[in-house]
C-alpha cells in the first residue's frame, strides 16, 4: 500500500469532526507496527486514562498517528511517559477510545488524572512462596508479575500472567504460580527435554550459521565460542544453550527463552511447547 492509500485508509477509520481532550500517556510511548508492503509506519500511545471533551474521566484510550517508516522511532509528536497533555484529534469509527492524533496542543495538569497515575503506578507485589523465586512484581500496562528464578548457577527470568478479573490494586497470578511450581519441581528433567527439542529443530540452522561464520572469517579451527570447521552436532548444541526465561500464562501455557551460547551470535531462542510441555517448535529472534 503506498503512501497516499495509507493515509486514506487510515483516515476512512477515523471521523472527520476533531475532539480536544485531555489524556495521560501509558508507561511507554515509542510503540508502533506496520505491515507488509507498508509506505508508512502506524505509531500507537497507549493511555492509562483521559479526560474526554464532555469532561468525563475515562479508563484507558490510545493514540495513533502515521509517520514515514525512517521516522518510526521519533515522527511529528514525541510524547513522555506518565505525562499529561491536551490533543486534538479524530475518534475510531470502531473504537472511540482510540483516537488519531492530529495536534498536541501542550501539557497540563489534572488532579483527577494525578490519582489515577498514582493508583496506576502504586506496585503490587506478591510472595511466591517457592523456593528459589523472591517476590514477583506486577507491571499493570502488560498485565503479568515478573520476577526471578535462582535455579544452580542460573538466574532465570519469570512473567507469569495476572489472574483475569481481579480489581486494580488486588491483582493475582494465582493460575500462572501453580503451573510454575509444577514447572519448577520437575525442571531439571524438562530442561533436558527442552533443550534436545531446540537442538532438533534448529540444528541445520545452526550449521548454516557455522558456514556462514566459518566462511567470512576463514576458520578451519574452533575459535574461542566453539565456532570452527566441525559441524555442530545435536548434542553439542544442546549443551551449548541455557535456559533464560519463562513465561507462564494464566491458562497454564508455557513458554520457555534459551540464551543461544553464542551459536546464533545472541540471539534469543524461542521454544513453542504443546499442552505437556514438549518441544513443537523452535526459532531465534532478538
Amino acid at each position: 500500500m503506498d503512501e497516499a492509500e495509507q493515509r486514506e485508509a487510515f483516515d476512512g477509520r477515523h471521523v472527520a469532526e476533531p475532539a480536544e481532550l485531555t489524556v495521560l500517556t501509558g508507561d511507554w510511548t515509542g510503540g508502533g507496527h506496520s505491515v507488509r508492503d507498508d509506505a508508512l509506519w502506524t505509531r500507537t500511545v497507549t493511555l492509562v486514562a483521559h479526560v474526554d471533551e464532555h469532561g468525563a474521566l475515562v479508563d484507558g484510550g490510545r493514540l495513533t498517528w502515521l509517520v514515514p517508516l525512517d521516522q518510526r522511532g521519533a515522527g511529528p509528536h514525541a510524547l513522555e511517559p506518565h505525562t499529561q497533555y491536551v490533543v486534538r484529534g479524530r475518534r475510531s469509527t470502531s473504537v472511540p477510545a482510540s483516537l488519531a492524533l492530529d495536534e498536541v496542543v501542550g501539557t497540563t495538569q489534572v488532579p483527577a488524572l494525578d490519582e489515577r497515575l498514582a493508583r496506576w503506578t502504586t506496585p503490587t507485589v506478591l510472595a511466591s512462596g517457592l523456593a528459589g523465586v523472591g517476590d514477583l512484581t506486577l507491571t499493570r500496562s502488560h498485565g503479568w508479575f515478573g520476577g526471578t528464578l535462582a535455579w544452580g548457577e542460573l538466574e532465570v527470568g519469570l512473567s507469569l500472567d495476572a489472574d483475569p478479573g481481579r480489581p486494580e490494586g488486588a491483582e493475582t497470578c494465582d493460575a500462572a504460580l501453580a503451573r510454575l511450581g509444577d514447572v519448577v519441581a520437575d525442571l531439571a528433567t524438562l530442561d533436558a527435554r527442552w533443550r534436545t527439542g531446540a537442538a532438533t529443530h534448529l540444528l541445520e540452522l545452526a550449521r548454516h550459521w557455522q558456514d556462514e561464520a566459518d566462511g567470512a572469517d576463514g576458520a578451519d579451527e574452533a575459535d574461542e565460542h566453539g565456532r570452527g570447521a566441525t559441524p555442530l552436532t545435536a548434542d553439542a548444541l544442546a549443551d551449548r544453550i541455557r535456559l533464560a526465561s519463562l513465561s507462564i500464562g494464566a491458562d497454564g501455557s508455557v513458554t520457555p527463552d534459551y540464551d543461544d551460547g553464542d551459536v546464533f551470535w545472541g540471539h534469543a531462542i524461542l521454544l513453542q511447547l504443546d499442552p505437556d510441555l514438549v518441544v513443537v517448535d523452535a526459532e531465534i529472534a532478538g
